[in-house]
């Protein structure tokens, strides 16, 4: 989508519930860099993450955190978070496949007690460098090095919406008449662990998915 003065800038296509979501890769002077966006995880942002130096992708936080925090059914986060998204499980397949120099999962509810989780499922899988970004996180890439810091600022408590709102939400059961479904040649590109295969089944035989 761009190559002008030694910035190159690549868009690729990835599975985000609706066809048009795309992911992009920067390469500059040497260094490279992917920003994978809203996605589950999918072997074509694999082949574009090759040994990148920063590897920016989504992880997503369990569903029992939106369930427990949001009031939100089991199922309904479910969906969100295991078919629209990225489970830090499914991060850790994707991050051991492209060997970045650093992991960074973004996309994530960041408070006290979440992080851990997030960083658990991914390591079940990955034991690379790896950051869990939060507002403020930054990235300082040279070719010696690659420093994550934190800009100094006061941190917020875990922000929901609106509680009678969420409570309203919560009870909802999705809705399959507005569930959009992607291509099959970019739905086949998607990286299953067994959890969330068996979950997309259960769907499909509920006329869900």
């Amino acid at each position: 989508v761009y190559n002008e003065n030694g910035v190159k800038i690549t868009a690729f296509p990835v599975p985000h519930g609706i066809y048009g979501a795309v992911g992009y890769r920067l390469d500059y002077g040497g260094l490279s860099m992917v920003f994978a966006g809203d996605c589950e995880p999918s072997t074509i942002t694999v082949e574009n993450s090759q040994n990148v130096d920063v590897l920016i992708h989504e992880v997503f936080n369990p569903p029992q955190m939106y369930v427990d925090k949001l009031g939100w059914t089991e199922i309904q986060a479910k969906i969100v978070a295991w078919t629209k998204h990225t489970a830090p499980e499914a991060a850790a397949k994707v991050f051991s496949q492209t060997n970045p120099g650093v992991a960074l999962g973004f996309h994530s509810m960041i408070a006290p007690g979440t992080p851990q989780p997030i960083l658990d499922g991914i390591r079940s899988g990955y034991d690379g460098p790896v950051v869990i970004a939060q507002d403020f996180t930054v990235i300082n890439v040279t070719r010696e090095q690659i420093v994550t810091r934190m800009v100094e600022f006061e941190p917020a408590p875990f922000l929901a919406s609106d509680p009678e709102y969420m409570a309203s939400k919560g009870g909802a059961e999705p809705d399959p008449s507005v569930m959009h479904g992607l291509p099959e040649w970019l739905e086949k590109t998607t990286i299953g662990i067994p959890m969330i295969d068996d979950f997309k089944k259960e769907l499909a035989e509920r006329g869900m998915r």
